[in-house]
């Protein structure tokens, strides 16, 4: 398996990537998401230069079905995120009680690095998660590679470094 890692300045352009891996036949449960609320811009009147284009973050019911199986989840690096896959499960959780442990946390970057992500990536990933933003994580067949990338591409994914990327590990 290979992983696909792409990052978002909304949830809407990851769901447009979602929803394209869907039509490339990446099974749902080989796709990860985490969203989380942008910070406010520093500004005088402390208003976000794009319109905070993450709206739908705190209320799960009101993303589109795509995206439906999106949980709030509590990560110690990032804080509060809307999350599916198995970035949301136990393999990003440090307890063995598991995700679902009354407040349980979860450590985003483990699970990168367990997805097959390098460790300085996971980390960047996780930064830019900070400042808001969603991350999609895929795990294809490597004859699904170039068909998922594309998939990624639609929902226009920026590199945290410079401009338009997807990520390939493994």
């Amino acid at each position: 398996m290979k992983t696909l890692v792409a990052f978002y300045e909304s949830l809407s352009a990851a769901e447009r990537a979602v929803d394209g891996m869907h039509g490339e036949n990446v099974p749902p449960e080989h796709i990860s998401v985490v969203a989380v609320r942008p910070k406010p811009a520093e500004s005088a009147g402390g208003q976000r230069g794009d319109g905070g284009t993450m709206k739908t973050a705190g209320a799960p019911a009101d993303v589109g079905t795509v995206m439906a199986g999106l949980e709030v989840r509590l990560y110690m690096s990032i804080g509060e995120a809307l999350a599916m896959g198995t970035l949301a499960g136990p393999v990003a959780s440090p307890d063995p009680e598991g995700p679902d442990a009354p407040g349980q946390t979860h450590n985003l970057t483990p699970g990168l690095i367990a997805a097959g992500v390098p460790a300085a990536q996971a980390g960047a990933y996780v930064d830019a998660l900070r400042e808001g933003g969603a991350l999609v994580m895929a795990l294809v067949e490597p004859k699904q590679v170039e068909a998922a990338t594309r998939a990624l591409m639609r929902g226009v994914p920026i590199d945290i470094r410079a401009g338009p990327n997807v990520t390939a590990a493994r």
